[in-house]
């Protein structure tokens, strides 16, 4: 019992059990094969590979055109550190948390790269879970408590605005907005594993970098009807895909 390890009952029990034994260099490379890793580089080899398989097949613009590369540049090094996923999972949640505590006490304008930055948090979550294979229907309440502090921010962003003297025209943005948010939200999941281009989803991160932008020029309700708009349309041609 002294010399018992792990790795070698593993190995054992697939060779018991007839398992197929192919060299790594001369086997297909969309082959499912046991293997044995020896160097640094098969290492490097093995998590490239989780890693593209892991890769989400369908999402919004923002995620699939900036977060998801961004993710991908960095997972090979949070892989090599053994990184929790749930450090990614609570700092999504801490940063939706000081996007609020942001609006409330300081420049509204500086909540919204927050709010962003905390999408990207919730995507290398998502991989990380999919690469080791954890079950992720437990942290569902993520992208909602995004969407929920997204929707104070929103609110809160209009009441502001309204004490600017903008006019009640903001508000009437802001509600339209967050109405559509939520019915986007809703037909989400059905869209799961169906083909379509990245813009027919509509994206919280692209609807605050609008917003962002508009701001930092000085066109804050400029800002708020191209947001708007970007939800509008997108959510309607989500719902197209849908019904189709």
């Amino acid at each position: 019992l002294g010399e018992w390890a792990f790795a070698s009952t593993l190995l054992r029990r697939a060779v018991q059990a007839n398992v197929a034994r192919l060299d790594r260099d001369t086997a297909a490379p969309d082959a499912s094969f046991l293997g044995l890793v020896s160097s640094t580089a098969d290492t490097s080899a093995c998590d490239r590979q989780l890693i593209a398989e892991a890769a989400p097949q369908h999402n919004d613009i923002f995620a699939r055109f900036l977060w998801s590369p961004l993710t991908t540049l960095a997972l090979p090094s949070l892989l090599k550190r053994n990184v929790d996923s749930g450090w990614f999972s609570a700092s999504a949640g801490l940063l939706t948390l000081l996007m609020l505590v942001v609006v409330l006490l300081g420049p509204w304008v500086m909540a919204l790269p927050l709010f962003i930055i905390s999408g990207l948090a919730v995507v290398i979550d998502n991989r990380l879970r999919a690469i080791n294979l954890h079950d992720a229907g437990r942290l569902r309440w993520i992208p909602r408590v995004r969407i929920a502090g997204a929707s104070v921010m929103l609110i809160l962003i209009a009441y502001r605005m309204l004490a600017y003297g903008f006019g009640w025209g903001c508000g009437v943005l802001a509600i339209w907005t967050l109405v559509e948010m939520f019915r986007a939200a809703e037909i989400d999941p059905w869209l799961e594993g169906a083909k379509h281009a990245p813009w027919c989803r509509p994206s919280p991160d692209m609807a605050a970098l609008i917003l962002l932008v508009a701001t930092l020029f000085h066109h804050e309700i400029l800002g708020l009807e191209i947001m708007t708009a970007y939800v509008v349309i997108t959510g309607a041609l989500a719902t197209r895909k849908l019904h189709s």
